[in-house]
């Protein structure tokens, strides 16, 4: 798959990930998933489907002066922070370890500040 192809699909494979994530966290405070069963869901569904999302934006080759290689590497560090993230919120259901949910936490944050740095290239692609 060619870098432009898999940036138009990323916009919707991203909202199906995160929606399932939203889901198990929805199902999670209702009360009708139980939080081991929550981590399982996230770190064998979610995560999957995620790894299979972010491998079709860091794989493609780019020319090594292209505008887009920016975009790319954006995206591949948001998708990494996501995944961390995700990973350790699976682990601190498993466990129910602070410092895990700490970490979660920082993670969140971290994806927060890729999103960010998301916007800015978009805005100015040859920065």
């Amino acid at each position: 798959m060619k870098f432009q192809q898999a940036l138009a699909e990323f916009p919707s494979k991203e909202a199906s990930a995160l929606d399932a994530y939203r889901e198990v966290v929805k199902r999670l405070q209702s009360g009708t998933l139980n939080r081991a069963s929550a981590a399982l869901q996230i770190e064998y569904v979610i995560v999957p489907q995620w790894d299979k999302l972010c491998d079709s934006i860091g794989a493609p080759k780019l020319a090594e002066n292209s505008q887009r290689a920016d975009m790319q590497h954006g995206l591949t560090l948001y998708c990494d922070s996501r995944r961390r993230h995700f990973h350790l919120v699976s682990v601190a259901l498993q466990t129910g370890d602070a410092q895990t949910e700490k970490e979660a936490a920082e993670a969140l944050k971290r994806v927060q500040a890729q999103i960010e740095v998301i916007k800015r290239i978009a805005k100015n692609p040859s920065r």
